[in-house]
């Protein structure tokens, strides 16, 4: 191959490359599913259909939350609906989300953040849109067409806002900056529901303990219906005695060593001016 072909053939890699989606753990969507098609509740309707969806991003596949279910028999439009029990997140008998020490403008708190082989705790917002117009073999494509396209619709033109259910006393929900989201409303407008939708919210408390936060997603604009409720778990945990005695002893070491350098520096003095 001549030089020219590969320094073509770089450049095009580099430019395909440079178009991947910036994919993140959650989107929102919207359930176009009509008729509910197997299983105890086949031929009802889909009491999501049209509404928004909070869709956990597992690589080839969703996992929807904040979803509604029938329960009791399949006794038709009698038939209870409610949240789905599993709507929250992390998912099945995982621990919570770490809140960990944080830096800079967090210092002094336990946050959340992306903790090393925990799927999902990076928690970020994006639209199915960031996942449309790529090849039929990308990932962007296979995710967003999963389900057999249920959730592979437009949400652009939704004016989307995430409702604060409720929270956990002590819970803070931030910026990046480390300003409240919330402040003292519980809603918070996040645009349109366009490729470029980007929501990252960081959880922030001062004490150990257990907390969670529960949302839902609205559209502003009528087209479509707000999804369930969903909620996020999340544990502080309290420092191990051990980790405490060491943190002392270090403490009591760091004193040690500050009063002897003062009376150094005092004895210094004392011998220059005798």
């Amino acid at each position: 191959m001549k030089t020219s072909s590969i320094v073509c053939a770089l450049a095009l890699l580099g430019a395909a490359s440079s178009t991947r989606a910036d994919m993140v753990n959650y989107y929102i969507g919207v359930d176009s599913l009509a008729t509910i098609a197997s299983g105890t509740y086949a031929g009802l309707a889909n009491p999501n259909a049209g509404r928004l969806t909070l869709l956990y991003n597992h690589g080839d596949h969703y996992h929807s939350k904040g979803i509604f279910v029938y329960t009791g028999p399949n006794v038709g439009v009698d038939t209870e609906v409610r949240i789905s029990p599993s709507n929250y997140l992390p998912e099945g008998s995982a621990p919570p989300f770490a809140l960990t020490p944080g830096s800079g403008v967090f210092a002094g708190m336990l946050v959340s953040g992306q903790t090393p082989d925990v799927e999902g705790s990076d928690i970020r917002f994006g639209s199915v849109d960031a996942l449309m117009g790529f090849p039929a073999d990308a990932e962007e494509t296979i995710l967003l067409n999963s389900s057999g396209g249920r959730w592979n619709g437009s949400i652009a033109q939704a004016d989307l806002v995430i409702e604060l259910v409720g929270a956990t006393a002590g819970l803070s929900i931030l910026d990046a900056s480390g300003h409240s989201l919330f402040g003292a409303g519980s809603t918070l407008a996040l645009g349109l529901g366009v490729a470029s939708l980007d929501f990252a919210p960081i959880f922030a408390a001062a004490a150990p303990g257990d907390y969670v936060a529960s949302f839902r997603l609205r559209d502003l604009s009528g087209t479509f219906g707000d999804s369930g409720v969903f909620e996020y778990r999340f544990n502080a945990a309290v420092p191990e005695p051990g980790s405490l005695a060491l943190s002392a002893i270090g403490g009591l070491v760091v004193s040690a060593l500050a009063l002897r350098n003062r009376l150094r520096t005092r004895r210094r003095l004392d011998t220059a001016t005798a």
